[in-house]
Parts: C-alpha cells; structure tokens; sequence
C-alpha cells in the first residue's frame, strides 16, 4: 500500500476534471458520483483506478450491480481495460439466471444485509488496495427497509476505509432509490452526472461538485463527452484564474491603407468583430491577421464552423497567404467544427487549450454565426461567449469574430439591420469592422469601414475594398461618395431622385 501522508492529491486520471478538484481527489477520504443510467459513472470509476495502476498503487472494483464479465465488455467497448485491476463480485448471492437477474447480482430475498456488508469489508482486507470503487452502492439500500440501519452500516464503513487510508469511490444509480439523499451526506465529496437529451447532434452532459468539504475546487457546471478512452471533461473557464498581460502590442494587417483605417492595427488582448453579408470578404479579412502573425513567428487557431479546412487555404492561397506553409511550420492551426456535435463547454476548452499549449496570439472563429447554429439548444450561449473572450482577453490574445449580417443587399438599406446578426453581440466587441456590397455604375462592389473601437483613434471615412487578381487592396478614403452603406453610392451633391428609372 502507498505510504500515508504521502501526497494528499489523487488523480482521477481525467485531466479536465483533475482540473477541476485542483489536482485530484483528496487521499484517504470517501467519495460519491451519482448520475441516472448512461450518464458514465462506472467508467469514471474505472479511469480513476486505471489512474492509479499506472501509478503503481493497488486497486479493486468491487460490483454491485453486474458480473465481473459484463463489466469486462462494457468497458472494453469503451476503449479501456480492467488490466492491472482487482475485480470482485463474489458476494454471497446465488448465480443469476434470467436477465433481469443479471443487472442485479444480489436479491433481498437470500442476502442479509449484514452478511453482504462483511463480504465487502473481507474483501478490501483480502487485497490491501490503495484505491477501491464500489459499483452501484444504491444496490444495498435494496437490502434494508429502514434508513437507519443502511446509514449506520454506511457510517461504519466509512471508518473502516478512513483508519487503513483508503481512497473510496462509490457510484449510485440514482433510478434505484429516488429521492434519497444519505449517500451526499456521508461521503467527503460528491460528483453528480448528468445528460440531457436535443432535438439534433449529441447527446448534452455536465458535471458537477454537490460538495467537496475542505478543498478548493472550480464549483459550478462543467460539460463532458464520453467517447473512446472513456469521460472527457471541459472545465468552465473562469476569469479570474487566468492571468492577464501585461504588454498589450497593435497587431497589423500587412496592409498599410487597412491598418490606417483601424488607427494603427488591432490590440492584442481585444476582440474585433468583423461583420456584413456573404461574399463581402470577412473570412479574407480575418485571416489577413493569421497569415501577419505567422510571418512574425506568432501562432494562430482558426476554427471554422462553415466551410472546410481544404476550401479555406485554397481560397486564402489564391490571395497570396501561404496558409499550407504555415500550417505545417505549426504557425497556424485549423480546427473544422461540426455542427450538433460540440458544446459551448468543449470549443471554449478546445481554444483554450491551443492558447496554453501552442501560445496562440491570434484566435479567429469563422463564423459566429455557425457557432451559434451549431448549438441551437444550448443556454446562455451569449454569457458563455462574453466567458470565452474574456479569458481570451486576459490572455492578451487577439480574438476575431466574423459574423455573417441577414440578408444579401436588400437588409443593408435598412439602418436598423446595419449590425443585425443572428444576435446582438456588438456590445461584446472591443471593435466592429464592417463590410458591404455597394452599387455604382451598374457594378457590384465591396466597401470597408470601421463602426467602432474602444480604445484609441480610427478612421471614419468608408474605403473601398478590392478582393481581385490574387490580392487584397484597400482604396483610398471614400470622400466623394454618399449612400455607400445603403448599398449604392452617389457622387456628393448628387439627389438619388434625379436618377433616371
């Protein structure tokens, strides 16, 4: 057995849930995670042993609710092994036969619960482990019709476990025995799981601590995934663990007329929204700062939630940024998200974790409005994104938004649609940058200007915007025109009522 007072943090072997607990679980204590069926309470438990085989520490899974085969299966199609992992299920029970009898390995009728509990007990002694789970503990409940012979039994145990310093986790089906809370009120800490069910993609889980005594831990709610290798967890962002920057630099463009437009460049550590109609050059425009920070040795992350990787770097190469050479010299990196099968919880932990790991200093999501698509059943998706860009910020990262505006041409001669997205996030912005299609001589043409920024000096004048012949332009200031944003432009002094119809 490991020496007591050793280290008083054991893993789960979760890294996003290890995260969360600061470290792990503490050692020697017992705990609980609940959840109904298929929320992955027994492969938790298993990564959580798998953990400690690895680090050399004894382990044993006592079950309660299957046969030791069937727990063989179950987590084998999930990607993990009992390998290292002492397995029991030899309580005093008869030999199940039908299938019902199978989920359940024991019955009321031929088990007492004092002979079961002493079974359990001997077989912790029997194999001296360091960390033990106990599979479907509800089951016992099962055994005993007062409460106050279950919690006595429950009491002693705990003892029994906290004098020879063993770390206990249990899981509870809560479906056994609805509406029963003794179990949290026992244990030192208690993990509840659970899933949600949406109208299109994956199934929604979040975690989260019901108690954790003495410990600091990030409360609250936090998403996971169950996929090959079993749960993954995404911790909530939180502000105020993130550092801040100290040096916040203007990143440019590499294009001087643009740059100018903006006051100087974009600040790291803001968020810039790039807003307007399809085909306006948003996407170009953002990934002009992905290919400038590249060329300076900066990293950047792309996500892309509306077209695939190939389509970006074909179109972003034909205006002359190498984007395949950056990608392979790991300057920038490319992220295809697919719609319905990724939560608000997971993309925040995914760019987040290309900021720790790959010191990313441009971060651009392509489009908002496909995040915001993606995820049509989500809650408070806007507080979850003011989340995301304030870590973001804390960072001293650059943050570009590129949203796709209603409509073509017609909305845009609206003034209230001007900033109409899918929603209203231009308060969230530190700077917009708008595009649009104007019309002049019978030619559809594109304009640029800038409609806000936070700090610092901008230009007020309209540019227009070429996208053509492999490169990307911005014109002079639009000084002789009127009614560009309306989608058409005059000559100043010139009435569109005198237009011939």
């Amino acid at each position: 057995m490991a020496t007591p007072g050793a280290s008083r943090r054991v893993p789960t072997g979760i890294e996003g849930l290890d995260a969360i607990l600061r470290g792990g679980l503490p050692r020697g204590e017992v705990f609980l995670v609940q959840g109904t069926p298929g929320t992955g309470k027994t492969l938790l438990s298993i990564q959580f042993l798998r953990a400690g085989v690895e680090n050399g520490e004894s382990c044993l899974f006592i079950s309660l609710s299957q046969s030791a085969e069937g727990l063989r299966r179950n987590v084998g199609g999930a990607g993990l092994s009992l390998e290292g992992i002492r397995v029991h299920d030899d309580l005093p029970v008869e030999a199940p036969g039908s299938v019902e009898q199978e989920q359940v390995i024991f019955h009321d009728e031929h088990v007492e619960f004092d002979e079961t509990v002493r079974a359990l007990t001997e077989a912790v002694e029997r194999a001296e482990p360091d960390r033990v789970v106990f599979d479907g503990i509800g089951y016992l409940r099962l055994l005993v019709r007062s409460a106050a012979q279950y919690r006595r039994q429950l009491l002693a145990l705990r003892r029994f476990f906290s004098s020879r310093d063993i770390t206990v986790m249990l899981t509870d089906d809560q479906s056994v025995v609805p509406g029963e809370d003794v179990l949290q009120s026992l244990v030192y800490g208690a993990l509840l799981l659970e899933q949600t069910r949406t109208n299109y993609g994956d199934t929604r889980r979040e975690l989260h601590i019901v108690k954790l005594r003495g410990t600091d831990h990030a409360s609250g709610t936090h998403e996971f995934r169950i996929s090959t290798g079993g749960l993954k967890v995404f911790p909530r962002l939180r502000s105020h663990h993130v550092s801040s920057s100290e040096q916040n630099e203007a990143l440019t463009s590499g294009i001087e007329s643009l740059d100018n437009l903006l006051g100087g460049g974009l600040q790291e550590g803001t968020s810039c929204l790039i807003l307007g109609p399809v085909g306006t050059g948003k996407t170009s425009l953002a990934t002009l700062y992905a290919d400038a920070a590249a060329r300076r040795n900066h990293s950047s992350a792309v996500f892309l939630f509306d077209e695939r990787p190939e389509i970006f770097v074909r179109r972003s190469e034909a205006l002359g940024m190498p984007i395949t050479q950056h990608v392979e010299e790991g300057r920038v990196s490319l992220h295809a998200v697919m719609s319905g099968e990724i939560t608000p919880g997971e993309f925040a932990y995914s760019v987040s974790r290309e900021v720790r790991e790959r010191d990313v200093r441009v971060v651009i999501i392509d489009t908002l409005t496909g995040y915001l698509s993606a995820m049509p059943d989500q809650r408070h998706l806007i507080t979850k994104i003011q989340d995301l860009l304030t870590y973001l910020s804390r960072q001293g990262v650059l943050t570009i938004l590129v949203v796709a505006q209603h409509g073509v041409i017609g909305e845009q001669s609206q003034h209230q649609n001007q900033l109409r997205g899918p929603i209203d996030i231009s308060y969230l912005a530190d700077a917009i940058l708008t595009t649009q299609h104007f019309e002049i001589d019978g030619a559809l043409r594109r304009a640029v200007s800038v409609y806000k920024k936070r700090y610092g000096a901008h230009e007020r004048r309209i540019r227009e915007l070429f996208i053509e012949d492999g490169l990307i332009k911005v014109g002079a200031p639009m000084t002789e025109a009127v009614g560009t944003l309306l989608g058409h432009s005059l000559e100043a002094g010139t009435d569109a009522s005198d237009d011939d119809t």
